[in-house]
Formats: structure tokens, C-alpha cells, sequence
């Protein structure tokens, strides 16, 4: 029970822990508590007969009633029934702080306050005619935000800070704002606090990958509608499309449909993933993110993104060991983006090394966890690299590739239309982008794309100008 009032207390809930039968008589006759922790393995009576004479003192409690149980959970649940004694859920030790988040999160917290349920369909079952705000600072959770919500037929704006997504909202209308909460600048809290202060009608959903109870009550107060757990789950995200969007802005999309011969190309990209990735399935679902993205070159262009993210956060830990407020701002950013990318294994470790740091300072066994998961993150990012240069290779063995010369004629009709700030053709920019990225690489096009698509052409008519300047000079 002392581990479970260590973790109350880093969420900053009220809590009164109790080692005997009396003393929880006593803390029951001071207050009425939302929540009853009791564990099974007593040291006089078990949980059960506690519980019991709790009910038959003070009646059938209204509180929520979690019974920790060991071994024997079967046993315990049988012995309830028999006595016809009732409790809200059983927690098999060890509890921890996730599991007793769960618990705890899930519960109804108020009728104004939303957390979304998921729906029964699949990813692209909804066509939405919307403009979407994305506030997201990680760039691989940008990348899957933004891959889902233009899957649905959404325009997507996005901005990497709170001062930048109250900037983008000033400046033109929206349909929804899907808001993280961690951010440099400002964060989500005081971006949407500023926002309400404009505007009181555009729903405002909260992304976060934890968020304690006190946290929730600070999204209600600063007027935000929902929250969206990380990492994004589709139907979730579906769900909360078709809640807070406008009638007139979604729809069911009820001419997709997924043939058999969909189903084995999937298969046919999960054999190329796993044939680029040999031990890949040992750390990321690849069955999963091919579900979610379709194409294996699609998965490992987002699995690229996460290498290059995750070596920058790296060097951001590496450079500030001592700083507390560095590191976790690092691990947190890295266990988002490895959730969002259906690594599991990864994302845990990082979550429960999150909850050392916080709990203990930093020390030198979470300094070693520290190590460990870096070196996993240079394993994971060099497969990914390796793979990356292997499919590259076989692409231009199997295809003819576009001459530089013709990047250059492109490039010379895309700064015309920049430099008059004309239209830009969404067909033409598509195949601008690919072809730019095959020749000054992936990253560089990511970024072009995002000035493109943040209409910041003075940006993008100079990373163009840049480029082909060093092009040239490497002929």
C-alpha cells in the first residue's frame, strides 16, 4: 500500500492509506471518499471480511470499491459471490501506476468534460469536408495526425507550438482544434485559454498521452471539449470527428470497401517490411502500422522520421544528463512517438522509467535505464536506416529515375508561382515533392511541404533556391 500512496501522490490525489481495520473505520467516519482501495491479504481479517462489515455498518457504499488481489483471484471472486458481497473491480498485484491510472482516468468525470469512445468501424470509413488545427511539436505524431485526417478528406493546418497554433487560429477559420498539451512556448493549457478568449464555439479536443485527474479538471476550466488519449487510436479519432465537427462537415463513407485483393497486397507489404527489417517484429507491430498506413514505403518513410527524431532527442538527453525538466521532456516526446508507432515494448519501458525519474530524481540506477533505452534507440534507428538505404537501392535498380535537370525546370516553374504568390496546383506540388525529395532527400522534402502547406512561400522559395544552388555545385 506504501507504493500505491507514493503514486497518489505524484498525481496529487487526496488519499488516507490505512494499516488496520480501525484506522479505516475511523478515516470513514471523517469524509465520504470517491474511491476504497482494499487489499485482499490482510493481516487479520482478509479484504472481504473488511469489506463486509464496512456494508453492514455504514450500508451498500457508494463509493468505487477496488479489491487487490494476488494469486487465487478466481478464489476471491468466487468467495464474493457466495457471501454476496459486491466491489466495483479486482487489481492483481503488482498495481501499478498504469493500471491504477485505468482505474482511476476512466471514470466519469463530469458531464462536460468528454472522453470519446471508440466506434465500430475501420480507418477511412468517414469523409470529412473540414479545416482541421493540429498543435503537435513531436514531428512523427504530426506525421500520423495529419496521414489520418487527410486520409478523411481534411485540410490540416498544422503548428508546432502553442503561440504559432494561436497564431494559425487568428488567421483563418477552423472546424475543430486537436490540441497536445506538452509544448514549447506555450502550451496546449494557455494556447486554449487564449483561444476561448476569441472564440467560444470551436471545439478544442486535448492530446495527451496521461492525463491525471487534476489535469482533465485544467482542460474543463481553460474550455477545452474532450480529450484524445495518445497514442491516437483511428476509430477514436473518427469517433470524436463525427461528435464535434459540424453535420454538414462528415459523413459515413459508405462506398470504401476492402476487396481481397487489398488484403493481399497488405500481406505482400508486410513480406517487403519484413524482409527490410528481419528483426523488426522483435521491437514495432509491422503488421499493424502496414493495417494503418497500406504501403511498406509509407511505414518505413514514418519509421525514418522516428529515427531521425529519436537521435536528436537522444543528443538532447546526452546534452543535459543533469537536467531533470530536459530529460523528461525528451522521454516524453520519445515515448509518444514510439506509441504512435506501435512500439509497445518501447514505449512501456519509457513510460515506467518516466515514473522512476519523477519519483526518485534522477539517480544513478534510472541513469543506466537512461543508457540502455538509448542504446536501443541507435539499434532501432540504424535497422531502420539500413532498410531505408536497401529499398532506395532496389528503387532505382527497378525504375527509371527522374534526370536533375527536370527537378531543375520544376523547380524554376514552382518559384515563379511562389514569387507571385499564385495558386499552386495540388497535382504539381505532389509531383514536385517527389521529385525533390528523391534529389535532396526525404527530410528536406518534409520540410518543403510544410512551408507549402503553412502558405510560408518566402520559406520555401529559399530552401528551393538553397538546394538547387547546391545541387549545381555538386555536378
Amino acid at each position: 500500500m506504501q507504493q500505491i500512496g507514493k503514486i497518489l501522490s505524484s498525481w496529487e490525489l487526496e488519499h488516507v492509506l490505512c494499516n488496520t481495520q480501525e484506522s479505516a473505520q475511523e478515516a470513514l467516519r471523517d469524509k465520504i471518499y470517491d474511491y476504497w482501495l482494499i487489499d485482499w491479504t490482510l493481516p487479520i481479517n482478509d479484504g472481504l471480511d473488511l469489506l463486509e462489515s464496512f456494508t453492514n455498518a455504514y450500508g451498500k457504499p457508494k463509493s468505487s470499491i477496488l479489491l487487490i488481489v494476488a494469486e487465487q483471484e478466481g478464489l476471491v471472486l468466487e468467495q464474493a459471490r457466495k457471501r454476496g458481497i459486491s466491489f466495483t473491480k479486482s487489481l492483481r498485484k503488482p498495481v501499478t501506476a498504469s493500471v491504477l491510472y485505468d482505474v482511476i482516468v476512466q471514470d466519469d468525470y463530469g458531464s462536460d468534460y468528454q472522453e470519446l469512445p471508440k466506434l465500430n468501424y475501420s480507418t477511412g470509413e468517414i469523409k470529412v469536408n473540414a479545416r482541421i488545427l493540429v498543435a503537435e511539436d513531436n514531428p512523427v505524431n504530426q506525421l500520423v495526425i495529419r496521414e489520418y485526417l487527410e486520409e478523411y478528406g481534411a485540410e490540416v493546418v498544422l503548428a508546432e507550438n502553442g503561440q504559432e497554433c494561436l497564431e494559425r487560429f487568428q488567421e483563418a477559420d477552423f472546424d475543430l482544434v486537436l490540441m497536445d498539451i506538452q509544448m514549447p512556448v506555450m502550451n496546449g493549457y494557455e494556447a486554449a485559454k487564449a483561444i476561448r478568449e476569441l472564440n467560444s464555439e470551436t471545439p478544442i479536443i486535448a492530446l495527451s498521452a496521461a492525463v491525471m485527474l487534476k489535469d482533465k479538471q485544467t482542460t474543463m476550466d481553460v474550455g477545452m471539449n474532450a480529450h484524445l488519449s495518445k497514442p491516437i487510436d483511428p476509430q477514436a479519432l473518427e469517433s470524436s470527428l463525427i461528435q464535434f465537427l459540424p453535420l454538414d462537415k462528415v459523413r459515413l463513407n459508405t462506398d470504401r470497401r476492402i476487396s481481397e485483393h487489398d488484403k493481399t497486397d497488405i500481406t505482400g507489404e508486410i513480406d517487403q517490411l519484413t524482409t527490410l527489417l528481419p528483426d523488426a517484429t522483435e521491437w514495432v507491430d509491422i503488421q499493424g502500422l502496414v493495417e494503418q498506413y497500406t504501403k511498406a514505403e509509407k511505414v518505413l518513410q514514418i519509421l525514418v522520421l522516428f529515427a531521425e527524431s529519436s537521435e536528436r532527442l537522444v543528443n538532447q538527453i546526452k546534452q543535459n544528463k543533469d537536467d531533470i525538466d530536459a530529460v523528461l521532456t525528451a522521454l516524453h516526446a520519445l515515448k509518444g512517438a514510439s506509441a504512435n508507432l506501435l512500439m509497445q515494448s518501447l514505449a512501456e519501458q519509457i513510460e515506467k522509467l518516466e515514473q522512476d525519474i519523477n519519483q526518485y530524481q534522477l539517480n544513478s540506477s534510472n541513469q543506466q535505464q537512461v543508457d540502455l533505452i538509448i542504446n536501443q534507440l541507435h539499434y532501432y534507428s540504424n535497422s531502420i536506416l539500413k532498410a531505408n538505404l536497401l529499398l532506395s537501392e532496389k528503387k532505382v535498380d527497378s525504375i527509371e529515375q527522374i534526370p536533375d535537370k527536370r527537378i531543375f525546370s520544376l523547380a524554376k516553374e514552382l518559384m515563379s508561382q511562389l514569387e507571385q504568390s499564385r495558386f499552386i496546383d495540388s497535382e504539381f506540388k505532389a509531383d514536385f515533392l517527389e521529385k525533390f525529395g528523391i534529389n535532396f532527400g526525404h527530410e528536406k522534402e518534409r520540410t518543403l511541404q510544410n512551408y507549402l502547406d503553412m502558405f510560408d512561400y518566402e520559406k520555401a522559395l529559399q530552401m528551393i533556391k538553397d538546394s538547387l544552388k547546391k545541387g549545381k555545385r555538386d555536378e
